[in-house]
């Protein structure tokens, strides 16, 4: 073999040799020295932890029609628009005018002066954020964002309520309403997973991974009936309409178990921008910034449970409850009070005055709504008994009722209750009650006499379908007799086919009812001229 060739085969050899050993020498180094070492910064540096959002429950009606849930909605931005070329920039807002079914102009308005950074919408859908082509991703910022839907807009405002996220959480808690008072059920705990990642945070392919599923909120079904909902609002509208009043309010409720069935004002809101719905322009153009930002606020709180009125003449029914529970009279006890009945010095009127209406009985004087007669009642009962009976009816008691704010009621103690304080009870005036207080004390003169705690909430279920709350009937106590409340249920009906309360009757249906009317406070007056307008109905009456 020539010399030359084996010296360079030679040369070879021992050159791959000493690579070779320096590679192993090497590669042992790494794993006996610093291999550790590495691992342990693979370890510290390459672990990656994401966030699993919960999912907010459900409210729904009693038959599981959706009033309130929530959806994964994405953010979009565009970032750094002063370094994007106008061409670009240019086929970038016309593909998300398409996508995003926006108009050029309002994706052009969402750029603010001093900023580099457009949001172009919120509430983008998971269909319309997968239509946007990749070619962009580098000009954009797609984050995914919650969103609270009330699919029927201001249907059950007052009772639903509403959300806001919370500044330090950034998730959304409850406000008002059943958004509020059952939030923490409604609530759940976020999952986590725990992966490798690459330095952008890319989750990598093989790798260890650890994940700790969410846990969702619980549903709320309420005891409402969103088609009973619906005909409810629909009647406030037309009554408003009709009368043009400060507001109307309704509630419907089952006298037999305290289930409520439907409750409403009008105007009212809509829970996903909390605008106004239903009240006159001209109202809010003569008002100032504070008058309107106060208007706006009384419009978003729930009268029925948190507002305070004189019920008037619907106290009557509790009255004449009494004073038949009591023996003091009978439906047919005959009185005879005049237009007028003289009490410590004051002149109490008849609302007939000066006429009167004679001679009637207890049955008719109901119908008639005679002031005078009821004065007579209370003086009959006596302080003592009358006092009890109005304890007993909840009317100076909260009644308990699963919303929130619920407002107390305004009454005078029995220390201060004087011959003529006690007169003015009797009707209903002088003291104040929310409408609750009152609906819950109507029921217990039909419904055999037992006061009931009203309740909106059917059932919380939680996300793996268990009910973890059912509601009961729950009897606070037996105010009076089945003897009476049969008694009472004539008297109504009778208000309803012979009296003041004609204009509610409905053919084949048998209704009892009661008018009510007292007059409002204005400036620490009550005025001659303005004054609040209510009804109490209970159907059908046997």
């Amino acid at each position: 073999m020539d010399k030359s060739i084996r010296r360079k085969t030679v040369f070879i050899f021992v050159s791959l040799m000493v690579i070779f050993t320096v590679v192993i020498v090497r590669l042992a180094y790494i794993n006996l020295y610093e291999g550790q070492i590495l691992k342990n910064m693979v370890a510290d540096d390459k672990y990656f932890e994401k966030v699993i959002e919960y999912e907010r429950g459900d409210i729904l009606d009693r038959k599981g029609n959706m009033l309130a849930f929530s959806v994964k909605n994405y953010r979009i931005t565009i970032d750094d628009v002063s370094d994007i070329h106008p061409d670009d920039f240019d086929l970038l807002v016309n593909h998300l005018s398409e996508v995003l079914d926006m108009s050029k102009e309002e994706i052009l308005e969402t750029r603010k002066s001093n900023s580099n950074q457009m949001i172009v919408t919120k509430s983008a859908t998971r269909i319309q954020k997968n239509r946007i082509d990749r070619i962009y991703y580098n000009y954009l910022w797609i984050d995914e964002v919650g969103a609270r839907v009330y699919p029927n807009e201001s249907l059950a405002a007052d009772i639903i309520g509403r959300t806001a996220v919370d500044d330090v959480t950034k998730r959304f808690e409850g406000t008002l309403g059943i958004e509020y008072e059952f939030n923490k059920d409604m609530t759940g705990d976020d999952g986590k997973v725990i992966t490798q990642a690459d330095n952008k945070n890319r989750e990598l392919v093989y790798n260890e991974r650890v994940e700790v599923a969410a846990r969702d909120g619980s549903d709320v079904y309420l005891t409402i009936d969103a088609v009973v909902q619906h005909y409810l609002e629909q009647a406030l509208e037309a009554a408003f309409i009709e009368h043009q009043p400060l507001a109307v309010h309704a509630m419907i409720m089952d006298v037999n178990n305290g289930e409520i069935l439907g409750m409403g004002s009008y105007p009212t809101f809509n829970p996903s921008t909390m605008d106004l719905v239903g009240m006159p322009e001209e109202r809010l153009e003569i008002l100032n910034s504070y008058d309107k930002n106060m208007l706006t606020y009384n419009t978003w709180k729930n009268d029925m449970i948190q507002s305070r009125f004189e019920l008037g003449s619907t106290m009557k029914l509790l009255t004449a409850a009494i004073a038949l529970e009591e023996s003091v009279a009978t439906p047919d006890t005959v009185f005879n009070e005049g237009n007028h009945i003289m009490v410590a010095g004051e002149k109490i009127k008849c609302w007939k005055y000066p006429q009167s209406h004679g001679q009637e009985t207890l049955t008719q004087a109901v119908g008639n709504s005679c002031n005078p007669v009821f004065v007579k009642l209370g003086q009959m009962i006596g302080k003592e008994t009358f006092y009890k009976y109005y304890e007993d009816f909840g009317m100076k008691e909260l009644t308990g009722v699963d919303l929130p704010f619920e407002g107390y009621p305004l009454t005078f103690s029995y220390e201060k209750t004087g011959p003529v304080e006690l007169a003015t009870m009797t009707f209903g005036h002088g003291v104040s009650q929310t409408p609750i207080q009152v609906a819950t004390a109507i029921a217990a003169t039909v419904n055999g006499g037992y006061l009931l705690e009203p309740h909106i909430v059917k059932r919380i279920v939680d996300e793996e379908g268990v009910i973890v709350y059912e509601a009961v009937r729950e009897v606070k106590r037996q105010v009076v007799s089945e003897i009476t409340s049969q008694q009472m249920r004539g008297i109504m009906e009778y208000v309803v086919t012979d009296a003041s309360g004609s204009a509610v009757q409905i053919p084949g249906y048998r209704i009892g009812g009661k008018t009510g009317t007292s007059e409002k406070i204005v400036d620490g007056k009550y005025s001659a001229e303005k004054a609040i307008a209510s009804f109490v109905a209970v159907a059908p009456i046997n």
